[in-house]
């Protein structure tokens, strides 16, 4: 089969991750085994962390891990590689939300303020 780069939603990236549900366990990993290139959304990321959390009960530096090791395979792709990793990281350090993390990481990015009824948020 020729690679090709395809979109991946959560359930599958979670299906790979987690081996639930079964029936898309092997959906990344031939992917993978194609030699495709994953092409992931800053929306399914949060999905994912958001599953991990709270349906696995799963740790932040578990998830973490997890996530940070998808974001820097080589054959992951995504809009802003380095805004998700700078989330992760005020996700993992800070103990934001992953959505307010995510928030302050593009603001941050961009170098536009924030306007938020959270503490957690406000820089």
């Amino acid at each position: 089969m020729t690679a090709a780069a395809c979109f991946v939603d959560a359930g599958a990236l979670l299906a790979h991750v987690s081996g639930t549900p079964v029936d898309a366990r092997g959906l990344v990993a031939d992917a993978l085994a194609d030699g495709d290139v994953l092409l992931v959304t800053d929306l399914v990321v949060a999905e994912l962390i958001e599953v991990l959390e709270r349906d696995f009960a799963v740790d932040r530096h578990f998830v973490t891990t997890v996530v940070r090791s998808l974001l820097t395979s080589r054959h992951v792709v995504s809009v802003d590689t380095d805004v998700l990793l700078h989330a992760l990281a005020l996700y993992e350090l800070d103990g934001l939300r992953f959505r307010d993390a995510h928030l302050v990481a593009v603001a941050e990015s961009t170098g536009v303020r924030v306007l938020s009824g959270s503490r957690a948020v406000q820089r």
